[in-house]
């Protein structure tokens, strides 16, 4: 037979809280954990914050073509185009 006096359970209603307050403690100390991790071991790109190529000299004679495409899955009933197709930038 099973001791369901309130004395128990009081003492399982605190646990629980414990452990969902512990839970969320442990949440919430992941993001400042995770760039610390990041940090140190490099991953996801967060080992600086300069640019890896500095250039003080820009070609300004130089031109490049941007292309803008757009696509959507076939069985969508959009119609979805860019308004201009292409364009050519000086840098």
């Amino acid at each position: 037979m099973e001791n369901n006096s309130p004395k128990n359970n009081n003492k399982i209603v605190k646990k629980l809280v414990l452990t969902v307050a512990l839970m969320f403690g442990f949440g919430f100390a992941l993001v400042p954990l995770y760039d610390v991790f990041c940090d140190i071991t490099g991953l996801n790109g967060k080992t600086s914050t300069t640019a890896a190529v500095t250039s003080d000299f820009v070609d300004t004679s130089r031109t490049i073509t941007v292309e803008f495409i757009a696509r959507t899955q076939g069985s969508l009933p959009w119609d979805f185009r860019p308004e201009v197709k292409r364009i050519e930038v000086h840098l």
